[in-house]
């Protein structure tokens, strides 16, 4: 819509509009509003960067969670900081990805000591006090045949105690497409704050 060379002699995009019916509801919204977050076979496709995206501040009444996926390239592995809104909401306010591409690989008692570092140093400083749990990927909980540790047990040798996720994919994208729908309260319905 922010091409005139389209633009009907009526001041309308009807013509060019009519041609993009071809075209799936995704390439649509690329061709007509710019929205290059359309993505077609989207896993997510409730997800909107004009919904879900938002810098917010985190009011008290808020618990912290941190939620840890291990990794190694290409999956690395993220930390997630998470406010829990007493109304249902849930606000990732940062993250931390780990062992990705182009990274040196890290040790289980490296991240851990890393998770730490940013938790008390750069991220929970304004939530001081309210971080409620740790929720850890299930695969840190198998031994190490290395070490005889899982890195679970690692990480709570470094202050880092979990609890174990439950990994049942199916149930999770549920979950998650419950946590993309619209609030009931209405207003922004916004998961992820970026720094």
């Amino acid at each position: 819509y922010d091409n005139p060379y389209l633009m009907d002699p009526d001041g309308t995009y009807s013509t060019y509009e009519e041609r993009l019916y071809a075209y799936s509801k995704e390439r649509r919204r690329q061709l007509l509003n710019g929205d290059w977050t359309a993505i077609t076979g989207q896993f997510f496709p409730e997800f909107s960067e004009n919904t879900h995206v938002a810098n917010l501040g985190i009011p008290e009444g808020c618990k912290i969670e941190r939620w840890i996926d291990w990794g190694y390239s290409p999956n690395p592995g993220v930390c997630h900081w998470v406010a829990c809104f007493p109304n249902g909401r849930l606000y990732i306010f940062a993250e931390w990805v780990f062992n990705g591409e182009g990274r040196q690989l890290q040790v289980a008692s490296a991240v851990a000591d890393r998770i730490n570092s940013l938790t008390v140093s750069e991220i929970m400083p304004q939530v001081k006090g309210r971080l409620s749990k740790t929720i850890g990927d299930p695969s840190m909980w198998a031994k190490d045949g290395h070490t005889g540790e899982s890195y679970e047990e690692t990480f709570r040798r470094h202050g880092v105690r979990m609890i174990k996720a439950d990994n049942d994919r199916v149930l999770g994208w549920g979950r998650f497409r419950a946590w993309l729908r619209p609030h009931p309260e209405g207003g922004r319905w916004a998961m992820w704050s970026p720094d």
